[in-house]
């Protein structure tokens, strides 16, 4: 009886402990920033308040993390910057996880098939870094960035357990998302939209108003199923998000994202109507509309060879990159080293001095990590991709499911599909939105598919 009990008490004894040393961080924390605002001893109580929550439950500290990467506070308020919010989220809810399993005894984790693939990534991307032509800069990277994408992807495969959680998740995201599109519409409205004339932006890693719109793209199709399965104020509410996830999207006027927007309608009604041709035909006609209202045309400086400057600097970024991957097809110029070495293989027409991104995430990885690096992430996008299709499938029955939890399934595969398309143009390898999405398809394969179809 005695083991027994001392089991049933662990997790209790570990949430115990985690909650006294979250708070006396939170504390600490509080104390370093007493002056930076009058308000400084309501945020320190708040702060208090989300560690112990967050000790007691390791979801919730996941969903801290997911709204610190999101949403960027310390972007708005530098201030903040010191305190590195992303990075005490990621290690105390990795650190709360890891904790519970040792207390637990407990060595089992997560494997779905794109697991494997994802070590294989990192592998790759390691080698990159230590064999690459900026060992420091690329290490530093992989240190600072790449490490949390594998802690993000790890939590949300592991924490994300449940339908109810897998529901709580989901719509965790499009808050945050919804939130960006607000700023987006907002700045639009009010006359601040300026990036390149009249384009919107955000703020820190979400300047570019492209990467913007593929952020908003990720949870666009979501918000499309919630409303349309959900009833009463839940209803208002989601079309609420919706019309400010697009509303925010037109507001970037970026092409790439228009593009995603398109495949991803496409996906998500291809099933609801028997006609293709006409579904296809009914998509490009609402993206034309948007196209429209976006201003598109306004945005085109055509050069001396009648190609537009932003689809010019697109092509001489890919030649750029098939002349490094050329260069160095195992293992590339390094991982985050494009922009370094654009001078070194870039047309010399092209080079303005000005360090350059790929505007393609697939290039990009070719380019830095080589085959070491891309094949994995290939494989990674294509099983998750694979995978999301079936659980699309599954939310048509038997059996019946309803409201957000039939709203979560049938939207991911569109939701990827969105972001897909849009990484023809975006440099996204490295950043975490699609990484977000690869680890909660994993999650839902987990919860609803049978070991041998999360395998296959």
């Amino acid at each position: 009886m005695a083991p027994i009990l001392a089991a049933s008490r662990a997790p209790l004894v570990a949430r115990t402990l985690g909650a006294v040393v979250l708070a006396a961080v939170a504390v600490g924390l509080g104390w370093t920033v007493a002056e930076i605002h009058p308000l400084a001893p309501l945020a320190l109580v708040v702060g208090v308040g989300v560690a112990v929550f967050g000790a007691t439950h390791p979801f919730g500290l996941l969903l801290l993390f997911l709204a610190v990467l999101l949403t960027r506070p310390h972007d708005f308020y530098p201030a903040l910057r010191p305190l590195q919010l992303a990075r005490l989220a990621a290690v105390g809810a990795m650190g709360l996880f890891v904790a519970g399993k040792v207390i637990r005894r407990d060595a089992s984790i997560a494997d779905v098939r794109q697991q494997h693939w994802f070590l294989l990534l990192a592998l790759g991307a390691l080698v990159s870094a230590v064999l690459g032509t900026g060992r420091g800069w690329s290490i530093a990277f992989y240190k600072d960035v790449f490490v949390k994408l594998a802690i993000l992807y790890v939590l949300i495969l592991n924490l994300v357990d449940s339908p109810r959680r897998a529901s709580i998740f989901q719509v965790a995201v499009a808050l945050c998302t919804g939130y960006l599109g607000y700023f987006a519409f907002a700045a639009k409205l009010a006359g601040t939209a300026d990036i390149e004339g009249s384009r919107a932006a955000f703020v820190g890693i979400l300047g570019d108003p492209n990467d913007l719109a593929l952020t908003l793209l990720m949870t666009i199709p979501f918000c499309y199923s919630a409303w349309r399965r959900s009833h009463g104020l839940a209803r208002l509410f989601f079309f609420g998000l919706l019309f400010l996830h697009v509303a925010g999207l037109v507001a970037t006027q970026s092409r790439g994202g228009m593009l995603g927007l398109v495949a991803a309608s496409y996906v998500l009604l291809k099933d609801r109507v028997q006609n293709k041709a006409l579904v296809l035909t009914l998509v490009l006609g609402v993206g034309g509309v948007f196209l429209a209202a976006a201003g598109l045309s306004s945005r085109a400086t055509v050069s001396d060879n009648g190609i537009d400057a932003s689809a010019q600097g697109r092509l001489d970024a890919w030649k750029a990159a098939g002349q490094m991957f050329k260069s160095n097809p195992v293992w590339g110029v390094g991982i985050d080293m494009f922009a370094w070495q654009y001078p070194n293989f870039a047309p010399p027409e092209a080079w303005d001095r000005r360090p350059k991104e790929t505007h393609n995430t697939y290039l990009k990885a070719l380019a830095e990590t080589g085959l070491m690096g891309a094949v994995p992430l290939f494989m990674l996008l294509w099983l998750t991709w694979k995978g999301a299709g079936r659980l699309q499938a599954l939310s048509r029955g038997p059996p019946a499911y309803e409201g957000l939890e039939a709203a979560v399934l049938e939207s991911q595969q569109a939701n990827l599909t969105g972001v897909l398309v849009s990484a023809f143009f975006l440099s996204q390898c490295w950043t975490w939105f699609p990484y977000i999405l690869i680890g909660f398809v994993s999650a839902l394969q987990r919860i609803y598919l049978s070991d041998e179809e999360v395998q296959a």
